[in-house]
């Protein structure tokens, strides 16, 4: 039985699934994304928009998914999470392959 005392306030929000982009193609990334899946971009897939709209609803973690769409992209990728990882302790990062 659930205690209806409990709000969301109450708990740690962790989301499971996020992107965010290096500055120079992160809103072209994330409305081609949105054309892609016929969904509205409401964000510039920018870490300071994910933070700030995350930090909204009360989001204390992040868990970053990528994917390379050539295997040269990996290294590249893979040095942007570490940096935005150290940055950001609060996201945590699937290494590109």
């Amino acid at each position: 039985m659930i205690n209806s005392e409990y709000t969301w306030k109450d708990f740690d929000i962790i989301d499971t699934h996020a992107h965010v982009f290096p500055a120079k193609v992160a809103e072209k990334a994330a409305h081609n994304i949105g054309d892609f899946y016929d969904l509205p971009s409401r964000h510039d897939g920018s870490c300071e928009a994910l933070l700030k709209s995350g930090s909204a609803f009360g989001v204390k973690k992040y868990v970053m998914c990528f994917v390379a769409s050539t295997p040269e992209q990996g290294g590249h990728i893979n040095t942007f999470l570490s940096y935005h990882q150290n940055e950001h302790k609060e996201f945590y990062v699937f290494c590109a392959f």
